[in-house]
C-alpha cells in the first residue's frame, strides 16, 4: 500500500478569514492479484469529516 497526504492550499478571504488551509485528503493506492469471486469494499469512519460535495470524494478500481 502507498499513501500520499495532500499539501495545504491558499484560501481566498471569506467571512473575514484569509490565509492557508489544509485538507485531510489522502490518496491511497495498491496493486492486488484478485481471483474470481474476490470482492472489494470500503469502510468509512468519522463520517462528519467526509467531504460530501460533488467531485470531492472518489473510489476507483483499474484492471492492469
Amino acid at each position: 500500500m502507498n499513501a500520499v497526504r495532500s499539501a495545504c492550499q491558499n484560501l481566498q478571504e471569506e467571512d473575514g478569514l484569509s490565509g492557508r488551509g489544509c485538507y485531510s485528503t489522502i490518496y491511497l493506492g495498491a496493486v492486488f492479484h484478485l481471483n474470481r469471486g474476490d470482492r472489494l469494499w470500503t469502510e468509512t469512519n468519522q463520517l462528519t469529516e467526509l467531504e460530501t460535495e460533488e467531485g470531492k470524494t472518489f473510489f476507483g478500481v483499474f484492471a492492469l
